[in-house]
């Protein structure tokens, strides 16, 4: 009859275990894919390459409020993504790009993308369902000590570098 007991308590406290678990609330939890980040050809132009810098990030437990997932996101570029100031002055744009983390995309927490040959497996390509957005930014032409926004098209801001990081004769227009 105490055994009966013992594992009825037993399984009452893993079915009620198993609840509160399922419950809890997740924190958002922000991995940074080091293989997809770093400096690149974005494109060739008229006077030769235009060099960016990009950074992807996937979001564990993101939240389902975008109003709250936009500001997370904008959090993490001002507190954790890389200071546009510290760019090199041929990388004269910059993408912060967030994915949700997913099998799809946790494949390039260990692996670089691999856009070519008979097979290519790239990330905003293959996981476009988990694409959580991106920020965009470019240097200004006139005084490569300021950065602005150019992605999302709502999301304005201005990036103004310390003025010891340039010569002189660079900040003088």
């Amino acid at each position: 009859m105490k055994k009966k007991h013992l594992i009825l308590i037993g399984i009452l406290s893993l079915v009620l275990f198993s609840i509160f678990h399922l419950t809890i609330r997740r924190e958002p939890e922000f991995i940074p894919l080091p293989l997809l980040s770093g400096e690149e050809v974005a494109k060739y132009g008229i006077n030769g390459p235009i060099y960016a810098y990009t950074e992807a990030v996937l979001i564990k437990n993101p939240p389902k409020n975008r109003a709250l997932l936009q500001q997370l996101k904008y959090d993490y570029l001002k507190n954790q993504a890389i200071d546009l100031c510290s760019l090199d002055l041929n990388t004269t744009r910059y993408f912060l790009s967030f994915y949700r983390k997913t099998c799809c995309t946790s494949y390039f927490i260990t692996h670089p993308e691999d856009p070519g040959g008979f097979s290519s497996y790239m990330i905003d390509e293959d996981c476009q369902d988990d694409d959580l957005g991106m920020f965009g930014y470019h240097r200004s032409k006139e005084n490569p000590n300021m950065w602005y926004s150019s992605f999302p098209n709502d999301f304005k801001d201005t990036v103004f570098c310390n003025c010891n990081t340039m010569p002189d004769t660079l900040l003088l227009k």
